[in-house]
């Protein structure tokens, strides 16, 4: 859907993915684990190269040879009669033609961590959490042409950072539940993206702490 300065359509991605992975049962199949390693190639990526004249529209270019690889882990189920595990992690890593690092708005490492537990003694009451963390993303946005950093190329950068979240439910009557979350119990501040369009540069701020009561009815 891009255009070029000419108001050309870009040709659109070509490219090929290769994927190899490996899934595995334990416990008595409770448990599942998941191993997966990819490589892909990609031609014809559009990339922001400023704005048409006398507009506010971007216009883009086509960069070829961008390759990434990376690896994928997994491991789902019920540990326990009462604990539930979710554990994620992913590394990407994303080199242009010349081999140099690209894409650094995309983070390179991912992890999440998320577990319930059915609380004994109270029947219907369930507890939860969850940890999601992400290492340093970074936007080259230019050169400076104004201001008291003139001619510095300007770096934007979000450090690594996690978020928390909390969860409980409560079958509290026959076909009714209840259901608290709490997000970003820690109110963390932070940008969860870094983009660059053309001569302009975007950010956006993730959510603060919030949270948010359900209460339903099944029939």
């Amino acid at each position: 859907t891009e255009v070029d300065i000419n108001r050309n359509r870009l040709d659109p991605i070509d490219g090929v993915n290769y994927e190899l992975g490996l899934k595995s049962e334990f416990m008595d199949d409770r448990v599942n684990t998941t191993v997966a390693i990819f490589q892909t190639e990609q031609q014809n990526v559009a990339e922001a190269a400023g704005t048409l004249p006398g507009t506010t529209d971007n216009y883009y270019r086509a960069i070829d040879g961008l390759q990434s690889e990376g690896v994928e882990l997994e491991l789902v189920g019920d540990v326990t009669d009462r604990i539930q595990l979710f554990v994620g992690y992913a590394y990407v890593n994303i080199e242009d033609s010349d081999g140099d690092a690209a894409k650094s708005s995309v983070p390179e490492h991912l992890a999440q961590l998320r577990a319930t537990w059915t609380v004994p003694g109270v029947d219907g009451l369930e507890v939860g959490s969850e940890v999601r963390w992400q290492s340093t993303i970074t936007q080259d946005q230019g050169v400076a042409t104004t201001g008291p950093n003139v001619g510095a190329t300007i770096i934007t950068e979000q450090e690594s950072y996690a978020v928390v979240d909390l969860m409980a439910s409560y079958d509290f009557a026959r076909d009714w539940n209840a259901t608290l979350n709490v997000n970003n119990v820690t109110d963390e501040k932070y940008l969860e993206s870094l983009k660059k369009f053309g001569t302009s540069a975007q950010g956006f701020y993730g959510a603060p702490a919030n949270a948010s009561l359900t209460v339903s009815w099944v029939y």
